[in-house]
């Protein structure tokens, strides 16, 4: 068989994974791999578009969040509001971390990691208790009401 000339998206997550095993619970931040997650990260997005992997092995890809730490894609949320400043944003909760910012908003889209923007709407569209309004009478019979009105 031979050498591979280049490493798969399989390839790029177990690098990843075994990083994390080899940090612990310690941040890669303060680490000489820190630049080493940011290539694999940016190398693993580039192949995102091009290599089909399962939803169980895009859910296993870990991404390096803003406390330096790796965690697995579907816990992961990337700032696509620029307005908010780091650190000055929303609480996330519920085990939601926010990706670091090197990692790009199209890095983090292509890694199937949520957006910000989408994960507080999807919150704002649970807390609420919307009502449906709307027009109470038929049509026809509102638009005769209007014409009457007119001599």
């Amino acid at each position: 068989q031979g050498l591979r000339s280049c490493f798969g998206a399989t390839d790029l997550a177990q690098v990843l994974h075994r990083m994390r095993a080899d940090l612990g619970e310690a941040s890669f931040l303060s680490s000489e791999k820190k630049h080493v997650v940011f290539a694999v990260v940016r190398q693993l997005s580039e192949l995102a578009a091009q290599e089909v992997l399962t939803d169980e092995e895009w859910n296993s890809v870990l991404l390096p969040t803003s406390e330096g730490l790796l965690k697995p894609t579907p816990i992961c949320v990337y700032n696509d509001m620029q307005w908010l400043k780091e650190g000055r944003g929303p609480d996330l909760g519920s085990g939601l971390h926010l990706l670091h910012p090197e990692v790009s908003s199209l890095q983090a889209s292509r890694l199937r990691a949520k957006s910000l923007a989408s994960v507080l709407c999807h919150r704002a569209s649970d807390d609420s208790d919307f009502q449906a309004v709307g027009q109470v009478e038929r049509l026809t019979t509102r638009l005769q009401n209007i014409l009457k009105g007119y001599p």
